[in-house]
């Protein structure tokens, strides 16, 4: 049985990927295969991180949090501006 699976860290990691997978499906194709796969695989690379975080203590998170923080704030920023050109 896993030990990690049930820790908030990465419980919330994993949210967090499926959160961005479902945000990805909604950009526009030319941002959907570059600034989706970025976001995708930072967040797929954060929950491997945590994962071997949990199990081997010498691994830093920080870099691969802060860059994954970053891509999500500007696909929000994205968001909000689409959304406000279509009202």
């Amino acid at each position: 049985m896993s030990q990690y699976k049930h820790l908030p860290i990465y419980k919330t990691s994993y949210e967090l990927l499926i959160s961005a997978i479902n945000k990805i499906r909604h950009f526009p194709k030319e941002f959907k295969y570059s600034l989706g796969d970025k976001i995708r695989n930072e967040c797929i690379n954060l929950v491997i991180l945590v994962k071997l975080k949990i199990k081997n203590n010498n691994i830093r998170l920080r870099q691969s949090i802060n860059s994954y923080f970053g891509y999500m704030r500007y696909a929000n920023t994205y968001n909000e501006r689409k959304n406000s050109l279509k009202n």
